[in-house]
């Protein structure tokens, strides 16, 4: 009996021992799961981040560059000085005016003008859709419309950029348009210092006192008027202007002009 009870003793010694050696495996198959699960985790995490990071980047690279304000507003103004749409060139060319009565304005649009004139020079002289609308409305002129059209940017050639835009919008064909520039060029005369580009202003002039429009023919003889009074430098250019436009517009054939007239000899 003691024999037995000493194998029964040695047999239960021998099973604790394997059941402690089942729960050790167990732990360790358990924390070897926890450990892959851990491994799974962060890699995800891993990955999720680099996803994050290359959209961020994505989204950061078709983002453009912010442009100041101020250049965006004198960009835009001169932009739609020449746009396809007349209603949109007279509201520039009614904003352009205070904007070159001030001194500090005037430099910045004469400024970012050259800017755009070095980037894309024939926005300065009707682009695409406008030239093609000209080449349909000119039978007469598509040589000219047709060498603007493939005129090579070395070939474009503006020194007063400008007063390039105030004379390209005196011979516009809206009315708004014309007599907006015809005040641009008031307030932009004492400005001129080359006596070609006097006479360019003063020759432009002289033709919208024999406009189709009376409000433009009363406002070129209003400007004529004032720019003789005001300017002494050119003063004999003005005058001979004055006496052979201004003048016979006595005999105009509106009356509120011929009024007009008399009121700018008697004074």
């Amino acid at each position: 009996m003691g024999t037995a009870d000493g194998d029964r003793g040695k047999t239960g010694e021998r099973k604790d021992e394997c059941d402690d050696k089942l729960d050790t495996s167990d732990g360790s198959e358990h924390s070897s799961d926890t450990d892959s699960d851990s491994t799974d985790e962060s890699d995800e995490n891993v990955h999720a981040n680099d996803r994050n990071s290359a959209s961020s980047t994505c989204i950061e690279q078709d983002i453009p560059a912010r442009v100041p304000a101020l250049q965006a507003l004198y960009t835009f103004i001169i932009r739609s000085c020449f746009d396809k749409a007349s209603t949109v060139r007279m509201r520039a060319m009614f904003h352009l005016l205070p904007l070159i009565e001030n001194d500090d304005h005037c430099a910045q649009l004469d400024h970012y003008a050259r800017k755009m004139f070095e980037e894309a020079p024939k926005v300065f002289v009707g682009e695409g859709e406008v030239i093609l609308n000209e080449l349909e409305e000119l039978e007469d002129d598509h040589e000219e419309v047709l060498e603007r059209m493939f005129m090579d940017d070395s070939e474009i050639v503006i020194n007063n950029l400008v007063l390039h835009i105030i004379l390209s919008g005196i011979v516009d064909d809206t009315v708004g348009v014309r007599k907006y520039s015809i005040l641009a060029l008031q307030a932009y005369f004492a400005r001129i210092r080359e006596n070609s580009e006097a006479g360019s202003a003063v020759n432009s002039l002289k033709d919208r006192c024999l406009d189709s429009s009376q409000m433009v023919r009363r406002q070129a003889a209003l400007t004529l008027d004032h720019l003789l009074s005001t300017n002494s430098d050119l003063r004999e250019l003005l005058e001979n202007c004055w006496l052979t436009t201004v003048l016979p517009m006595i005999n105009d054939r509106e009356r509120n002009v011929q009024l007009l007239i008399a009121q700018l000899v008697t004074c």
